[in-house]
C-alpha cells in the first residue's frame, strides 16, 4: 500500500482543482505553474495539487516544496513509493481536491491563458466538458483536427445521442469534470497500468448527464518531444509499458461489460488496438516477448478489433495471424513491418526537409543586454508564453521578423522642417492669390516648386538612408 505525505492547507472553496502527477519533472514545473498563475479566471480561484511519485531528483523536490510554501492555493503530496504510472497520483489528488470542478494535467505541458475561464463559463449544468488541444512540436504548432471538422460545439444529454464522442482522443487534460459527478459514480483512474486516462474518459462519457465538446476551443498545449529522456510513458516501448497498455484495455473491456455497454467497444478501441500493434512494431522487443504479447492480446482483438483507416491494409496480415492464433506467423509479420518502417524512417531522414542546419557562422554566440521595467518584462513573458516560445526565442523572432522604421537622420530632419515651412508658405500664398491675383505670387510659388523638385530628385537618387 502506497503511503503519502501531504503538506495540507486550509480547505477553501475553489472553482477548479488542477491535479498534476509528477516524477523527476523539475525542468517543466515552472512553465506549467506559470500557465496556471496567468489564467484569466483568476489564480486565486484555482487550486493546484501536485502529487509526486517518489521523485529522486532534488531539484524537483525543492521546487515542489517551494511551491507549497509560496502559494496558499498550491498543495503537494509526496508518495513514499514509486508507482510507475500516473493513475495513483491522480486518484490521491482527487481525494483531496476542494474545487467545484477538477481537471487532470500533465507536468510538462501548459494551458492557454483563458482556458479555465472559457471552460468554467461553458460547462453550465453538464457533468463533463471536453475542449481541443494544440500539438506543439520543436519547430511548429499543429491544431488537432477531430472527426467533427467544422462543427464548433457538440452538446448532448447523454452518450447515446452521439456515440462519436467516444472517438475523440482521451486527452484527460482537456476534460473538465464536475467533482461531485466523479465521486458519486466512483470514477477513478486505473493504478499500476496504462490507459488510465482512456478508462476515466470512457466511463465519464458513459455516466455523464450532459456532455459539451468545444471543438473550436484549443485550451491546452500538448508538447511532443523527440529526445529520449523527455518522452512520456506512452512513448516508451519496452515490455513493461506495452503490456501495461494491454492490461488497461482489458480493464476497459471489463468496465464495458459491467455497464452493459459492450456495443460501444468498437468506437472506443478503433484506434487503440492498431496503435498498440504499431508500438510493438517499433519496439525492438525480442520474438519471445512479441509472441507472448500477441497471445495475451487475442481476446481483446477478437472482441473489439476494427480496421483503422490510418493504417490502411499494412496491418491486415498481422491481425489475421493473431485472430487465427498463429502467433509465430504474427511475430514474422511484425518483424517484416519493423523492417518496412525502418526503411520508411531512413528515407525520411535522408530527405531534405525543414530549416537548413545552422552553420558555425550562425551559432548563437553573441549576447545583448536589454533592460526592461518590471511591467514591460511581465508583458514580454506573457506574450512569449502565448506564442509558445521561450523569452529568448520570442525576442529573437521579434527582432528579425518585425518591421522597424528607421530614425530620421539630421539631414532628413532638416528636409522635413523645410517641407513643413514650404507647406505653410504655399498655404499663405494660396490665400494671397485669391485676394490679389496669381500674378502677385507667381515668382515665389515658382521658387518653392523648384526647391520641391530638387528634394524629389535627391530622394530618387537614393540619398535617403535605407531602413
Amino acid at each position: 500500500m502506497n503511503t503519502i505525505r501531504y503538506m495540507g492547507k486550509c480547505l477553501m472553496n475553489y472553482k477548479i482543482s488542477v491535479i498534476v502527477a509528477t516524477y523527476n519533472s523539475g525542468d517543466f514545473l515552472n512553465e506549467f505553474l506559470d500557465s496556471i498563475k496567468s489564467q484569466s479566471l483568476g489564480f486565486e480561484d484555482i487550486e493546484v495539487i501536485f502529487v509526486d511519485d517518489a521523485s529522486t531528483d532534488d531539484y524537483t523536490l525543492d521546487l515542489l516544496n517551494n511551491f507549497n510554501e509560496s502559494y496558499p492555493n498550491v498543495s503537494v503530496i509526496f508518495l513514499d513509493e514509486n508507482s510507475g504510472f500516473p493513475g495513483t497520483g491522480r486518484n490521491r489528488g482527487l481525494d483531496l481536491a476542494g474545487g467545484e470542478y477538477v481537471i487532470f494535467a500533465d507536468h510538462d505541458d501548459s494551458y492557454v491563458e483563458n482556458a479555465f475561464e472559457v471552460m468554467y463559463d461553458k460547462i453550465n449544468e453538464n457533468d463533463m466538458l471536453i475542449s481541443n488541444f494544440n500539438q506543439v512540436f520543436d519547430d511548429k504548432v499543429v491544431k488537432f483536427k477531430s472527426l467533427y471538422k467544422d462543427t464548433p460545439t457538440v452538446c448532448v444529454k447523454n452518450i447515446d445521442e452521439d456515440r462519436n464522442l467516444l472517438r475523440i482522443p482521451a486527452a484527460i487534460w482537456t476534460r473538465l469534470f464536475r467533482k461531485d459527478f466523479l465521486v458519486e459514480n466512483n470514477i477513478r483512474f486505473l493504478e499500476r497500468m496504462l490507459c488510465e486516462d482512456v478508462y476515466v474518459a470512457t466511463l465519464g462519457c458513459l455516466k455523464a448527464e450532459g456532455i459539451i465538446y468545444l471543438n473550436d476551443f484549443y485550451s491546452y498545449n500538448y508538447k511532443i518531444r523527440d529526445s529520449e529522456g523527455n518522452r512520456s510513458t506512452i512513448h516508451i516501448r519496452n515490455r513493461k509499458y506495452i503490456e501495461a497498455m494491454l492490461d488497461g484495455y482489458y480493464e476497459i473491456a471489463k468496465m464495458l461489460e459491467k455497464e452493459n455497454k459492450t456495443g460501444y467497444g468498437k468506437e472506443i478501441f478503433r484506434q487503440h488496438l492498431t496503435s498498440w500493434l504499431y508500438t510493438i512494431v517499433l519496439s525492438k522487443l525480442d520474438s519471445n516477448d512479441k509472441k507472448e504479447l500477441f497471445e495475451k492480446s487475442y481476446d481483446i482483438f477478437k472482441m473489439y478489433y476494427t480496421q483503422d483507416l490510418y493504417f490502411k491494409k499494412r496491418y491486415n496480415n498481422l491481425v489475421d495471424n493473431i485472430l487465427s492464433k498463429d502467433f509465430d506467423k504474427a511475430v514474422v509479420e511484425a518483424n517484416k513491418l519493423e523492417k518496412t518502417q525502418e526503411n520508411m524512417n531512413d528515407r525520411k531522414k535522408n530527405r531534405p526537409r525543414g530549416r537548413p542546419k545552422i552553420s558555425g557562422v550562425c551559432k548563437l554566440s553573441k549576447a545583448v543586454t536589454v533592460k526592461f521595467s518590471k511591467i514591460d518584462y511581465e508583458r514580454l513573458c506573457r506574450r512569449s508564453r502565448q506564442a509558445n516560445l521561450t523569452l529568448a526565442e520570442f525576442l529573437r523572432v521579434s527582432a528579425f521578423e518585425t518591421t522597424i522604421t528607421a530614425r530620421h537622420s539630421a539631414e532628413e530632419t532638416a528636409v522635413i522642417r523645410s517641407l513643413t515651412g514650404m507647406a505653410n508658405n504655399l498655404n499663405q500664398l494660396t490665400r494671397l492669390s485669391h485676394q490679389t491675383g496669381f500674378h502677385r505670387t507667381q515668382r515665389t510659388v515658382t521658387e518653392l516648386l523648384q526647391k520641391l523638385k530638387e528634394i524629389i530628385i535627391r530622394y530618387r537618387h537614393g540619398e535617403r538612408r535605407p531602413s
